[in-house]
């Protein structure tokens, strides 16, 4: 430009950057496709998540749940209108006292979900079912609660451990249920001990002439009038 502001022409430095914007323009596409990528990674996590039978559900360190499964709702159907994003583990745990989640002798389960650390414990709900839980901190001060339901397992244990004590026939206590307690008594140093014997006459000859389902019955029959005549703390 000359003194009066009229351009003169110019004189500069030009360089061909058709190249470089040619690799900005495909690293854009990259990141593009990243972000989509990690949109498409969380819906099939959401999606893994709500395919199992287990309840997950994720708490932030501020005690809010910012996450959970379809599971969830199904195993807590009390809570269902609470079990929202954002909700506090304090509303929470209020709102299932206040419903009878527990049943009787877990009301400290929700101290135990305060505590923090790794933890696994069992509770009893108040309709029966027994339910594994199982809590894992994160490293942003976080926590993940998974839960289980573990009812048909107790229902078999329990199933075990009678059998393993009690004639599958009478009902009674067995051999090896008296057989443990005699040793219990015997280190206890319990005494003085009464023990009753009774002998059921002719059962052979029921077996013999009306056949074993017979016998089987009559034996049956003594066990039921022996179980109600013992008292519940005396072992029959």
């Amino acid at each position: 430009f000359d003194a009066d502001g009229n351009f003169t022409g110019y004189r500069g430095i030009g360089r061909d950057v058709t190249r470089m914007m040619s690799r900005v323009g495909a690293s854009r596409g990259e990141a593009s496709e990243e972000s989509a990528g990690g949109a498409s990674l969380s819906q099939r996590l959401i999606a893994g998540l709500n395919a199992i039978d287990d309840a997950f559900c994720y708490f932030d360190s501020t005690g809010r749940m910012l996450l959970h499964n379809a599971s969830l709702l199904t195993m807590y159907p009390l809570l269902e209108d609470v079990l929202v994003p954002g909700v506090t583990m304090d509303t929470l745990l209020e709102t299932a006292s206040q419903r009878g989640l527990w049943a009787d002798g877990f009301e400290d389960m929700g101290d135990a979900l305060k505590s923090g650390g790794n933890a696994y414990s069992e509770f009893l709900t108040g309709d029966g079912r027994w339910i594994l839980q199982r809590r894992t901190p994160t490293e942003d001060g976080g926590q993940i609660l998974i839960c289980t339901d573990i009812t048909a397992r107790k229902k078999a244990e329990n199933y075990l451990e009678y059998l393993g004590q009690h004639d599958v026939l009478t009902g009674l206590k067995n051999r090896a249920f008296f057989t443990d307690e005699v040793e219990r008594l015997r280190r206890k140093g319990s005494y003085p001990i009464t023990a009753i014997v009774l002998d059921l006459n002719n059962l052979k000859q029921v077996n013999d002439d009306l056949g074993h389902a017979a016998g089987d019955a009559l034996l049956r029959r003594c066990g039921e009038i022996i179980g109600q005549a013992a008292e519940k703390s005396i072992p029959a």
